[in-house]
């Protein structure tokens, strides 16, 4: 069996065990926030990542923001800090990641909640739509109805930050992490969007996509 056959039967394998909500409110209490950016090489690549999003964001025009996946606030912050912002609402699954927010965020107004994005609900619209590393964790099988969901809080710009279309996809075999690498592209496309796809300097694990929706 080569390893394209190898990785395609243990990712099917992990695939049927993964629990979204499950795996995500476990992991959110046996890791804490001041944890996952210890190491400096780490924090660095974020940084990449939440420099480049920055650059992206101060060529839109927003003044509300629905931040999906937000965690404890890391990239949220960030967000907050450098735009004047009048409506931010953020949630994640876990509900320890939005405990360590609110701690993190409290200099700021954000109404945050705990919730899986397929179950998440509130009654309006805003002008940016943010997720940062999430959408590769949802299954194949969810992605198109995960971001139709999303789609529909969105009235003017879908932002979101993951891997490269073809990144290790056939090379390797991840057991534990769950990142199913989508084709973006193709997948907005048979959603009736075209995407923008913007490399982030010196991070060859994530781009950003930006599909305008109006």
């Amino acid at each position: 069996m080569n390893l394209n056959a190898r990785y395609q039967k243990i990712r099917k394998i992990f695939q049927t065990k993964y629990d979204p909500n499950t795996y995500w409110s476990k992991l959110g209490r046996r890791i804490k926030a001041e944890e996952v950016y210890a190491k400096p090489h780490k924090l660095e690549m974020k940084m990449r990542r939440v420099n480049a999003l920055l650059e992206l964001l101060g060529t839109i025009r927003f003044n509300s923001v629905l931040d999906f996946g937000c965690g404890w606030g890391f990239v949220s912050k960030f967000v907050l800090d450098k735009f004047s912002i009048d409506d931010y609402v953020a949630f994640d699954a876990s509900s320890d990641r939005i405990s360590e927010a609110k701690i993190h965020l409290k200099d700021f107004s954000v109404d945050l909640h705990t919730s899986m994005i397929e179950d998440f609900k509130i009654d309006k619209k805003f002008d940016l739509v943010l997720g940062t590393g999430i959408l590769h964790h949802v299954k194949p099988e969810d992605i198109r109805s995960v971001l139709k969901h999303l789609l529909g809080f969105a009235k003017n710009d879908f932002i979101h930050d993951d891997p490269p279309i073809g990144f290790r996809s056939n090379t390797q075999i991840e057991k534990t992490t769950f990142n199913f690498y989508h084709d973006f592209k193709q997948i907005w496309h048979e959603l009736g969007y075209n995407v923008r796809i913007i490399p982030i300097p010196d991070h060859p694990s994530r781009i950003l996509y930006h599909v305008k929706l109006n």
